[in-house]
């Protein structure tokens, strides 16, 4: 499971996905993750932190809802 781990964790750093934290992404959220960065839906908390583990507030529900319908 590790090695699957580190291949994604990998995936995610060729492709550009810059964020201190982005090993604490889950395999079955990768893809989406990558989707939603790529397509500027999600684009972390600042400072190249993503908190893939942690909650989102309602303002940070509502700017995901937002970049989703103008993407």
């Amino acid at each position: 499971m590790d090695e699957l781990h580190n291949q994604h964790v990998q995936e995610l750093e060729e492709k550009n996905v810059i964020f201190t934290d982005v090993s604490d992404v889950s395999d079955w959220a990768k893809d989406a993750m990558l989707w939603c960065n790529k397509k500027g839906i999600i684009n972390g908390v600042g400072n190249g932190i993503l908190l893939p583990q942690g909650n989102a507030t309602r303002a940070q529900a509502a700017q995901i809802l937002m970049n989703y319908n103008t993407k």
